[in-house]
């Protein structure tokens, strides 16, 4: 399967090197997988209790030379900005593994010291019916047209001949694979090779241009603040229209991507979070309504207001498109006009409109180096023409 770097890429490479070399202080998806796991929990409010906003951790390596203080409640004091949902935990509350009967999720979440304001603490989802014992690849599940093999026992399956089909495949580390594999076809080594960002980031990182004292915003689906990719990095998780939701697969896949320490561009960018649906989620069939998207966008412009002009957000990544047929166009697009002049640079599907360019993503075969260019191609979308009209509420 080919790995598309998605806007998220775009704007952790422009955080990555916006800092120049002079600053040298400083489910994850994978080329044919998803290292991020989902299990199972009933969503469950936190009740409401405000805590002054700390500055999070830079990064593990760094936690001993850097270690999270307090900002003075003169400054960036949650309440002093209406918009945003008091902390819901005390500074300190560490979080446990909420896995459920059957499924380790132990890989993707350990505990972190939330240190940071927070409006919920969403739990994972349960995706235990994709735990399953396959008889034949004919059998997964499917995502597009890849095969979805996430917790799904191939032990007893014969794969020898089945390398292309291995090309184009979703999986875990949860994922149970046979001993007869197709030569060439190593999963292990599929899953390292797709958590380089590739196009030479990671010598970027060596030189010290890591994101570090660059801070982004992402508003997406409900994140899970343990993850152990970008739990560190969090300055603050909120939510707009997304209560009671468990965990996504999609937040944590583009936190992961943008600030994750073994997978992100910027690991040690500071992520501001809003967890948000750009749908009526009481609908039986939800229908888009961007109005949600402008909330969260102003809850950040807000957010931004208050930050000291050294940690300004720089960036805000919005997985999402919007035509002027769609519930709250014309608002959306005022508010991302708000946003840009505030200095935040916002990427999202429509860059066209908002910056007069296109993009398409970047594609690469899994099994191929990703530091070398001659390695991607533009993103092929099948019917771009289509996906823009249908307004996609998420990548």
């Amino acid at each position: 399967m080919k790995r598309v770097y998605a806007l998220v890429l775009i704007l952790s490479m422009i955080l990555a090197g916006c800092r120049g070399t002079t600053d040298n202080s400083s489910d994850v998806e994978t080329a044919a997988n998803s290292e991020l796991t989902e299990d199972s929990q009933k969503a469950t409010e936190v009740p409401v209790t405000e805590v002054p906003v700390t500055e999070a951790s830079a990064s593990e390596a760094s936690a001993s030379e850097a270690s999270a203080s307090e900002v003075p409640a003169s400054e960036a004091s949650a309440s002093e900005v209406p918009t945003i949902v008091p902390a819901a935990v005390p500074t300190g509350d560490t979080l446990v593994d909420q896995s459920s009967e059957g499924v380790d999720s132990s890989d993707v979440l350990e505990p972190i010291v939330l240190d940071y304001t927070y409006s919920r603490k969403p739990p994972v989802a349960n995706w235990s019916s994709f735990a399953k014992k396959l008889g034949s690849l004919n059998s997964s599940n499917r995502w597009g047209s890849a095969l979805d093999l996430r917790l799904s026992d191939l032990s007893e399956l014969d794969l020898t001949n089945e390398f292309d089909r291995m090309m184009n495949i979703v999986y875990d580390s949860i994922t149970k694979w046979p001993e007869k594999l197709p030569a060439g076809f190593d999963p292990a080594s599929v899953m390292e090779n797709g958590k380089n960002p590739g196009i030479g980031i990671r010598s970027l990182h060596e030189q010290g241009i890591t994101g570090k004292g660059i801070n982004i915003a992402i508003i997406d689906q409900p994140l899970l603040l343990e993850h152990i990719e970008y739990g560190n990095q969090i300055k603050l998780y909120d939510e707009v229209n997304a209560g009671g939701t468990p965990g996504s697969m999609h937040g944590p896949f583009v936190a992961s991507l943008s600030v994750g320490k073994s997978c992100g561009t910027a690991p040690e960018a500071g992520l501001y979070f809003i967890g948000c649906y750009n749908m009526d989620l009481s609908s039986r069939v939800p229908k888009i309504d961007h109005t949600y998207f402008v909330e969260a966008i102003d809850k950040l412009i807000e957010i931004n207001k208050n930050l000291p002009s050294d940690e300004k957000i720089r960036a805000l990544s919005i997985s999402a498109v919007w035509s002027p047929d769609n519930v709250g166009y014309n608002e959306l697009s005022e508010a991302i006009l708000r946003a840009k002049e505030e200095g935040i640079f916002v990427i999202s599907g429509n860059l066209f409109e908002t910056y007069s360019f296109w993009d398409y993503g970047l594609a690469k075969d899994p099994l191929s180096d990703a530091d070398n260019k001659e390695s991607y191609s533009i993103y092929p979308w099948e019917n771009t023409g289509a996906f823009l009209a249908s307004s996609a509420i998420y990548w």
